[in-house]
């Protein structure tokens, strides 16, 4: 089962997609409405139709998510397996993990035989078991060969480190597994406030590494015997991208005329339509009106469109296809087969009063040959440099032969790799439309070859490259190795970089199983979607939605080779997201700083406006509030600068497509973003502010956001003189529902907060203790009058009648479920069994509110996982324990495991 949005569920997510699909093919954040700004008492408010819209949504929503939960409880898809027996774990046909549940028991789903704080009845297997360091050693890491013996094998990883363990001034040196000295080099440096080393980029050669052998490298802190050596010169290595550049003409056909929930003009049973693509008559497609077809509104429309891809589809000329929300509902897109093609009218054979609408997209124009080119002597900035590798990156455009015209959006950027005594050169070619107010932009079609010495190394065909986006691939000039590197995971969490998740946890073999098997079947291509949710807004099942994405816990726990190839491949498909501005003037993703009148949303009206595009449509829907960690831990592990201008993009982006006005200009405020957008939104923040090496240019910017951002929350709530504008229970309100909040969503603010809090933020940490409040409170106080059985609650009201807060937690829980008298011992709200439900998420928050000293944390953190008989053996998405904790089984998490 995979990670549920904690919104709706999905039958009210049906519902709402519908609806709110009628009114409009994109949610407000995509043309950049917002949700309604929270007024001050006895102030007055406007709304325009747009936030009227979002209100109703809200009211809505909550209502019936409210019922259905009520009604409903946990539906067949998200029972978790009963204890007993381990689940048959697969994929369906979309990619979904599915958990077929063991022969049933007698016992009743809530009751757990013999509670324990972490099971771990079943030993961990082999791949799960963390490198063995050296005793001395400060980490290690693994390296796995491939099917033959190898010499001169590189490595060259990222390794996050505890604050203080390599302290300014000391450096490090590296070992075999049998005390042979290897050399290491370090670059890329990021520190923590005592300047002890944070994050850094290290580089080795093994002499040798046997098939399907296993070397450890292990790490010390000390000072490397000898000079530094001769720096590795840059390679001569001639690489060329050649690509043929045109545009196949794209129609847009709109069936109907809706407006929202309004039908328009019906199609009527019986009556023939026919669509003439071109003049050949063997490119005429013909439907019959069937009944279920007839009308004018959204469900009838959709199928007659779905019905028309069919038709054109089965033709030998032509292409249709859909895109976006719901399949673009009543749109239906129209290219030639063979690219690219040629121009076409598109004619309706059609007598009745229904309304038909055709329109070019995109006109056809013939291909073009450009070339980028890297050549020696250009200008090269380096990112690894040393006695033990190179790395120099290159930014050319593409030239059109025929003009030595630069394409006005197309960019190269190659990274050249080169490691000392080792012949092939490794060289990661990224293709770049991300220039910010370049005119012209929108989507791009192309072939493209890439040469290495004249050989060619990777090539592609009839490729969409969507505007605002990037692909990469790397290539090796010569025989590339091949090793697979297991960081030791146990200090991976030690260091703090990530979340502390639960060691013991054991993964099936079929999880993984079931990981490469999706993996096999995803697009991976340029602008290939891999696993990822393009319609990020979308509710249900999901295994990005979490503090980081259910397929990098897996990576993370196990070090398996299939779970990092996931990984690495939803980070590289994150690229195809629209979402990438590029700054032309700094080479770098664009400042809001520099632009405070900025909007990442092209084609906005305003001061520092984004050239509007007419060939913009894609499969993404980018969201704040569904945003997953792409690009971090992928970073973290490979030290590739592509996953660093990633992490960077997305970071950027989520504070950008707010509106100037909402987020103070150059401040960059998440602060009217939804209480879960502005979670993941601060957790891009804190990623690319502590990620980033400290020499890098936008160090400072970053670092600026996020402290603007913490300064604002403890400024509005602990700092706040104004008792009366802010819970004293410690929530935070929703912005779009007076009186309302999500405790699910003040959870994942909490969670996020907490780790800002552990990696050194200061303000991070006085805010989580006024969230703590809230969030551990509704856990604590059932002395109090709040009941436990209540809390894990999807949404509750926090005013009173007389629209002030509620001081009282007796008050609170009397004013959302008065019919209850008395508190029973069961938690039956939340899916408590669930690894993916709300008790999940409450035990990840509890888990950071112990290591953040709060009161009473760590006994409701045990009492919580012994009331709850879930495993987060097919899905550790939630799987986040203390550091260090005592219950009946004594210490666990990571100290236990370095331990």
């Amino acid at each position: 089962m995979t990670a549920i949005d904690h919104d709706h569920g999905t039958s009210w997510d049906s519902l709402l997609t519908l609806w709110y699909g009628c009114a409009r093919r994109r949610p407000p954040e995509a043309h950049g409405a917002r949700p309604r700004k929270i007024a001050p008492l006895g102030t007055a408010t406007t709304s325009t139709t747009e936030r009227r819209h979002v209100r109703l949504l809200s009211v809505l929503g909550l209502a019936v998510g409210l019922a259905m939960l009520v009604a409903s409880g946990v539906s067949a898809q998200q029972l978790p397996p009963a204890p007993g027996k381990p689940p048959v774990v697969r994929r369906n046909a979309d990619g979904e993990i599915v958990v077929l549940p063991p022969p049933k028991i007698t016992a009743a789903p809530q009751v757990k035989a013999q509670p324990a704080a972490l099971p771990a009845a079943e030993a961990p297997p082999v791949y799960a078991t963390p490198p063995v360091c050296a005793p001395k050693a400060l980490t290690c890491i693994e390296a796995v060969g491939g099917s033959q013996a190898q010499r001169h094998v590189p490595l060259t990883v990222g390794q996050p480190f505890r604050a203080g363990d390599v302290p300014k001034g000391a450096s490090l040196i590296a070992e075999d597994s049998r005390g042979g000295s290897l050399p290491v080099q370090i670059d890329q440096p990021a520190t923590f406030a005592d300047e002890s080393l944070r994050f850094a980029v290290l580089s080795t050669v093994l002499p040798s590494l046997p098939a399907h052998g296993r070397e450890i490298v292990n790490f010390f802190v000390g000072t490397p015997a000898g000079g530094t050596g001769t720096a590795v010169p840059t390679p001569d290595t001639k690489i060329e991208a050649v690509a043929s550049v045109y545009a196949a003409q794209v129609s847009l056909i709109t069936f109907g005329n809706r407006a929202g929930l309004t039908p328009g003009v019906p199609f009527l049973t019986g009556e023939q339509v026919t669509i003439a693509l071109g003049d050949a008559p063997e490119d005429r497609y013909t439907l019959t009106i069937s009944p279920d077809m007839a009308g004018g509104a959204h469900p009838t429309l959709r199928r007659i469109a779905e019905t028309f891809l069919t038709l054109i589809n089965q033709g030998r000329s032509f292409r249709a296809y859909k895109l976006g929300e719901g399949g673009g509902y009543e749109n239906l897109w129209v290219t030639t087969r063979e690219q690219p093609g040629r121009a076409f009218r598109v004619r309706f054979l059609y007598t009745g009063q229904a309304h038909l609408r055709a329109s070019v997209l995109q006109e056809w124009q013939p291909s073009r040959r450009f070339v980028a080119s890297a050549k020696a002597g250009d200008t090269a900035h380096a990112w690894l440099s040393g006695s033990v590798v190179s790395e120099t990156t290159q930014t050319v455009p593409f030239v059109e032969e025929a003009t030595g015209t630069p394409h006005p959006q197309l960019t190269a950027r190659f990274a050249v790799r080169a490691y000392a005594g080792v012949r092939a050169v490794r060289v990661d070619t990224t293709v770049e439309n991300a220039w910010t107010h370049e005119p012209g932009a929108g989507n791009l079609s192309y072939d493209m070859a890439l040469l290495l010495d004249g050989a060619e190394a990777f090539r592609i065909r009839n490729v969409t490259h969507y505007h605002h986006a990037r692909w990469h691939t790397v290539r090796w000039a010569g025989e590339a190795p091949t090793v697979h590197v297991r960081h030791n995971a146990p200090y991976l969490f030690k260091s703090r970089a990530v979340w502390n998740y639960n060691t013991r946890v054991a993964i099936p073999e079929a999880v993984l199983a079931a990981e490469e098997q999706a993996l096999a079947r995803a697009d991976t291509g340029p602008m290939g979607a891999a696993t990822i949710t393009t319609y990020m807004p979308m509710t249900g099942g999901r295994s990005d939605i979490g503090p980081l994405p259910r397929w990098t816990a897996l990576y993370l726990l196990t070090q398996d080779r299939r779970a990092k190839a996931l990984m690495l491949a939803n980070a590289d498909a994150g690229g195809g997201a629209p979402i990438h501005f590029r700054d032309r003037q700094t080479d770098q993703p664009i400042s809001l700083e520099r632009h405070p009148n900025l909007f990442l949303v092209p084609g906005q009206p305003g001061p520092d406006a984004i050239p509007a595009m007419s060939n913009a449509d894609t499969p993404w829907a980018p969201d704040v509030s569904h945003q997953p960690s792409l690009a971090y831990v992928p970073y973290l592990v490979t030290g590739d600068k592509y996953y660093l201008d990633e992490l960077m993009f997305w970071a950027n982006w989520t504070v950008g497509v707010h509106r100037p006005e909402y987020r103070g200009g150059g401040l960059g405020l998440l602060t009217d973003e939804q209480i879960r957008g502005q979670a993941w939104g601060l957790r891009g923040l804190g990623e690319a502010a502590h990620a980033l090496p400290d020499r890098h240019p936008m160090k400072g910017y970053f670092a600026r956001i996020l402290a603007n951002n913490l300064g604002w929350y403890v400024n509005t709530y602990p700092r706040n003189p104004d008792r009366l504008a802010t819970s004293p229970l410690g929530w935070v309100e929703k912005n779009d529902a007076i009186g309302v909040t999500g405790p699910w969503q003040n959870d994942f603010l909490a969670i996020v907060i907490g780790w800002l809090a552990e990696t050194g933020e200061p303000l991070a940490a006085e805010y989580f203790r006024w969230l703590s409040r809230a969030t551990v409170g509704r856990w604590t106080h059932e002395a109090h009058g709040y009941c436990r059985a209540q809390a894990p609650a999807y949404y509750i009201k926090i005013r009173g009648p007389d629209n002030r807060f509620i001081a009282d937690w007796g008050e609170l829980h009397r004013l959302n479920w008065p019919e209850v008298r008395g508190c029973s011992g069961a938690i039956t709200e939340g899916f408590p069994n669930a690894p993916t439900g709300y008790v999940a998420v409450s035990l990840a928050m509890l888990a950071v509110a112990a290591d953040q000293g709060v009161d009473g944390a760590a006994a409701a953190y045990n009492r919580l996982r012994q009331d709850t008989a879930m495993t987060f053996a097919t899905d550790p998405t939630w799987a986040i324990v203390p550091r260090q904790s005592t219950d009946s089984g004594g210490p666990h998490g990571v100290d236990a495991a370095v331990r």
